[in-house]
């Protein structure tokens, strides 16, 4: 798979066999903001039971009762407890 992000939340890869989640950030401006901004695109091998996860910022500040928001650490354990 290629990656490439245009200001958007970390891509989470989830490898079968990885103790944890790896986020694949990027450092590009979000898309629009500037004409001559490039965004990279980054080649992710993938092999049976890995996961590559994108969402937006809608699941991300998502808030529990308390009021507290989910967060991106937290969708990507929760991922990464259920890759395969």
């Amino acid at each position: 798979a290629e990656v490439a992000l245009a200001g958007h939340l970390p891509v989470v890869l989830c490898r079968r066999d990885a103790p944890a989640p790896h986020a694949i950030g990027n450092d590009a401006l979000p898309l629009g903001i500037d004409p001559d901004e490039r965004f990279p695109a980054h080649a992710v091998d993938l092999g049976p039971g890995d996961l590559l996860a994108v969402f937006t910022d809608g699941l991300t500040e998502v808030r529990d009762a308390a009021g507290n928001m989910l967060g991106h650490e937290a969708v990507a354990r929760f991922l990464h407890e259920r890759r395969g």
